[in-house]
């Protein structure tokens, strides 16, 4: 096959399993922090969460609508979780570092 039909055909993604992870999920998160830092960004994901995961729907409803709720719900938290990733990451981080640095003094 050439490359050509090897895009067509979707197995161009191949091309990726040589790099690390953590460079493949810099890639991956890059465009999440870059669409939600600004102020615009930050207030669509405020306003995603009060539609979609501080209401609930009523007692009467269906299965339908509460299977089309818990995806809608699932998709804006993983939004923010991406939107997030890199932060949280840093934060993680920095308090481990702080626990691992307290424990090397307590000993």
């Amino acid at each position: 096959m050439t490359n050509a039909t090897e895009s067509a055909n979707g197995w161009n993604w191949f091309d990726a399993a040589g790099e690390e992870p953590e460079a493949i999920r810099a890639k991956e998160i890059d465009h999440w922090q870059a669409c939600f830092a600004t102020p615009a960004g930050r207030q669509v994901l405020r306003d995603l969460e009060r539609q979609f995961i501080q209401t609930s729907l009523g007692p009467a409803s269906n299965n339908a609508a509460l299977w089309m709720r818990e995806g809608q719900r699932g998709l804006v938290l993983q939004m923010m979780r991406l939107a997030q990733a890199i932060d949280i990451g840093q934060t993680d981080k920095a308090s481990n570092a702080g626990k691992q640095n307290s424990q090397e003094t307590a000993v």
